[in-house]
């Protein structure tokens, strides 16, 4: 025992005489390069986790989808049933390698003069609120929007191959809710607290409607404060939703504008104003936020994906709704007989600009053609006058209301003379 220990200290003391004297200056230099490359990982794993939205949990799972997705979420493994009222049944399962990509060009299509995006910033021109609009900055932040939206998709795409019950089983919905979070969480877009008016009558709602540009139309969106309302956020996916090949489509019911993907197998309403992605039915929106009339459906307008004149129309509304906010009925129904002339159907009449001009004016008692022609000019003739009693109150107004009223019908029965003898 105490011989193998002696060899054992013998051997060691061998050794020792054998070891190199250490290079200081070698040393130093390996010690550098492995700090420079610790501060590197750090570096990179800071970058990674500071997207809020995207961080992952120990699982690998996306956490901002469980917060922005909120009662509609549906978790991995979960046998909770999913509202049908809410959720409409006609998601469809899809291979992966169905998601599509941004165009090639994306730059070339943003500034096409008939893009939502292009035709959405034309009508916001010249109104309050967008005084100083630079339509070629907005469409650049709209193209760096847009790639940053499609990268990400393609990059969380394990997400939905990981769990596709958290989408249930929809990669239209994914793609959709990606986007959607992106907007809110990255870009931070939102709904305008100042406007939320709950339980408005629909004429309070056009009586008080905004006079600021910037509520109703993208670029207060894409630029400032980044807040919008029902006119302004669906616009956007649906023109983010265009860039992208998206099938998305612009749906108007009665005050409100929603979006809807319809690609011929996969349809299904939802609304962005809230949080997430908000699925509704078309029967929800029949009723929501005000009732519609069988008349108002009848016009062909409501309820249906939108062509492009009508979404042109619909932005020509909006800027008439606006003017007439400022105090410029004139100017207004200028606008709005361009809506009209754009699309026919549009709801020019009953649901914007002329509520109160046909509510006053049948009240004073002025009678009513059967030739619409005829009304037509009649009602221009009467923007006309209507525009010039903005001074007059109370009784003056009620005496100057009846004059023309009077003058209005003379001019009727002269005009309906000449056309039907």
């Amino acid at each position: 025992m105490v011989f193998s220990l002696m060899k054992k200290k013998r051997k060691y003391a061998k050794n020792r005489k054998n070891v190199k004297p250490v290079d200081s200056a070698r040393l130093s230099k390996f010690s550098m390069s492995c700090v420079v490359t610790v501060v590197i990982v750090i570096s990179a794993l800071c970058v990674t986790g500071k997207r809020s939205e995207f961080a992952h949990d120990n699982a690998g799972n996306m956490r901002s989808f469980k917060e922005v997705m909120n009662d509609t979420s549906v978790e991995p493994n979960s046998n909770a049933a999913v509202d049908p009222c809410s959720v409409p049944n006609t998601f469809v399962k899809r291979p992966l390698d169905s998601v599509v990509g941004a165009r090639k060009n994306i730059s070339f299509h943003i500034g096409q003069p008939d893009s939502i995006a292009m035709l959405n910033l034309m009508c916001a021109r010249g109104l309050p609120g967008a005084e100083n609009l630079d339509i070629d900055k907005c469409l650049n932040i709209l193209e760096a929007w847009t790639r940053h939206i499609d990268t990400e998709t393609k990059r969380y795409l394990s997400s939905f191959s990981e769990n596709p019950q958290r989408f249930y089983n929809s990669l239209a919905y994914y793609k959709v809710l990606i986007m959607m979070t992106i907007l809110k969480e990255d870009m931070g877009i939102r709904y305008n607290p100042d406007l939320i008016r709950p339980n408005q009558t629909y004429e309070e709602f056009l009586k008080n409607y905004t006079k600021d540009s910037r509520d109703a139309f993208i670029h207060g969106l894409l630029t400032g404060k980044k807040q919008g309302t029902c006119a302004s956020m669906p616009v956007l996916v649906v023109a983010i939703g265009e860039i992208l090949e998206y099938p998305l489509r612009l749906v108007a019911c009665k005050g409100h504008l929603f979006v809807r993907w319809d690609d011929g197998v996969e349809v299904f309403n939802f609304d962005v104003t809230g949080g997430g992605v908000q699925l509704q039915t078309d029967e929800y929106y029949r009723k929501w936020p005000w009732p519609l009339t069988e008349k108002e459906l009848d016009k062909g307008f409501f309820m249906k994906s939108l062509s492009r004149t009508e979404i042109q129309a619909a932005f020509l509304i909006t800027r008439a709704a606006i003017i007439r906010s400022n105090g410029d009925i004139r100017g207004a129904d200028q606008v709005a007989f361009s809506a009209r002339k754009v699309a026919s159907n549009a709801p020019v009449w009953e649901n914007r600009t002329w509520v109160e001009l046909n509510r006053s004016a049948m009240a004073m008692g002025l009678a009513k053609s059967n030739d619409p022609e005829i009304e037509r000019k009649i009602d221009q003739q009467r923007a006309i006058w209507e525009s010039r009693l903005l001074g007059l109150t109370g009784a003056e107004r009620q005496n100057a209301l009846r004059n023309m009223n009077m003058q209005l019908n003379v001019l009727r029965d002269s005009m309906e003379t000449l056309e039907h003898p």
